[in-house]
């Protein structure tokens, strides 16, 4: 074997304990500075920490740690300590690192053997183990997790606590406690009460649900469970060795937590953004920021529970946009709303729609409408309706009817309309009025129609038009009012013109 061969040093490996200096590679590889004890003085004056050589980690199995691949070869910090081996034997330049050493420092030095920087150990308690109290299970439930540490994420547990958010309320239908003027459990005045099989001071009273706690479910103190049936629900917090924890410099958790009956997943961001999956399968998600989703193609959901979204302070968007331009051949666009049971719209502010298309509306039972103040109603080309019943209008101020183009009017039964005012009835082109039976006017002051073509009433029984003012009828061409039984004409003055 000649004198060059690598292989001769690599026969007697220089094993090493050491604490990591410096971390700031020039090559950006995950080398670090250690000083070795044995190998290097304690004294930085004799062995500054730039003298140290760069020592290489030696990463796990499962990271190719080529080409970008693999687990980023970073972790340690200043004042780690780390065990490792001199690849050159007795030379003891070229040091590689095969882990890193939990312990429990006392107090801080400012000799070698220390992280130079006075950041590392970061020590509260002297002599507690490096090892994350949120790992250790009991440490996280001593009364230092409640106040600031500066050991990271360790006071996670009462950072979420502190800002969980309670009392967020539900959406109910109209008639719920928080409307103006009406009380708890008055229903719409259009609707006589709840669905059947609802109570009303239920189903109209004001719903809320809370954040659930941390870590294990339930609820606080003075809510519908104690931390009996939470620890009987839930168990305890974690218990060691089995809640495998990541933590980094600035905070962000990462937990696994394998604790019989407290099972958890949890990823928490120093900001205050976390996810956790709670030993029931319950899934918590906090975002302290803005949310975005993107989903590129189809998203299916299913929710067997109710589905409760309340947006607090700001305005709810939501587009349904066709692929391409908006011409035949565009695809999609189109929503579909379906519900089995009563769907519930309470709006409090003004509410507008506009519709580019033809509006169908199919009604197959009761249709009630209350206004409690104007209506306005513009119909620019023609009007039908088909009133298989009795059509009953009952007027107590003015009327005045403006039609721009032609109305029909088919009742196959009565119509009656009454008013205790003054009744106008003004058509642009053509009036017919066709009914099965009886057709009724009835004013306590003027009754006026007026014409720019024909006027047309036929009945099968009686066309009846009564005032106790005058009754004017204007028309340039044909009048025509038939009845099969009777005409009736009555009015202090009768003009047809």
């Amino acid at each position: 074997m000649s004198q060059g061969y690598a292989g001769t040093d690599l026969i007697s490996f220089q094993y090493f304990f050491g604490v990591v200096e410096d971390r700031q590679d020039p090559l950006k590889m995950g080398r670090v500075r250690v000083r070795a004890f044995g190998v290097h003085t304690e004294d930085r004056s004799k062995i500054p920490t730039e003298s140290l050589p760069w020592a290489t980690p030696i990463m796990p199995y499962t990271s190719a740690s080529i080409s970008g691949i693999g687990e980023s070869p970073t972790g340690p910090v200043e004042g780690t300590w780390v065990f490792g081996f001199f690849v050159d034997g007795k030379q003891l330049q070229q040091p590689m690192i095969m882990g890193t050493l939990a312990g429990a420092p006392e107090a801080y030095n400012d000799l070698g053997f220390n992280d130079p920087n006075k950041v590392y150990p970061k020590i509260e308690i002297p002599g507690e183990s490096d090892v994350n109290r949120l790992a250790r299970g009991d440490a996280i439930r001593a009364s230092t997790i409640e106040a600031p540490s500066v050991r990271a994420g360790e006071n996670i547990l009462a950072h979420k606590k502190k800002h969980r958010v309670l009392k967020i309320p539900k959406a109910g239908p109209p008639g719920v406690e928080s409307d103006p003027g009406k009380k708890d459990g008055e229903a719409s005045t259009i609707k006589d009460g709840p669905p059947p099989g609802y109570n009303s001071e239920t189903y109209y009273s004001r719903r809320t649900w809370n954040e659930p706690n941390p870590r294990y479910g339930g609820q606080e103190e003075g809510e519908k469970s104690n931390r009996a049936y939470q620890k009987f629900m839930f168990g305890e917090e974690s218990i060691y060795p089995l809640n495998h924890v990541k933590v980094t410099e600035s905070g962000h958790v990462f937990e696994v937590d394998d604790s019989p009956n407290a099972e958890r997943i949890a990823q928490y961001h120093a900001a205050g953004t976390f996810y956790e999956i709670q030993p029931n399968g319950t899934r918590v998600t906090k975002v302290v920021g803005d949310d975005y989703e993107m989903i590129m193609h189809d998203k299916n959901m299913v929710v067997k529970g109710n589905v409760s979204i309340t947006v607090q302070g700001s305005d709810v968007r939501l587009l349904v946009q066709a692929d391409g331009d908006s011409g035949p051949g565009a695809k999609g666009g189109n929503m579909f709303i379906e519900t089995d049971g009563d769907l519930n719209l309470n709006v409090r502010g003004d509410m507008t729609t506009k519709v580019g298309g033809t509006v169908y509306e199919e009604y197959l039972s009761h249709h009630a409408t209350n206004i409690t103040k104007d209506q306005s109603l513009i119909v620019n080309g023609d009007r039908l309706e088909t009133i298989i019943g009795d059509h009953v209008e009952d007027i107590r101020g003015y009327y005045n009817q403006v039609i721009g183009k032609d109305e029909i009017v088919m009742v196959q039964e009565n119509s009656i309309k009454t008013t205790d005012g003054t009744s106008d009835t003004t058509t642009i082109l053509n009036h017919t009025v066709i009914t099965d039976n009886n057709f009724s006017v009835l004013a306590t002051s003027n009754v006026n129609i007026q014409t720019d073509a024909h006027f047309r009433a036929n009945t099968i029984l009686t066309f009846d038009v009564n005032a106790t003012g005058n009754i004017e009828l204007t028309t340039p061409e044909t009048v025509d009012i038939d009845g099969a039984s009777e005409v009736d004409i009555d009015g202090g003055t009768i003009n047809l013109n």
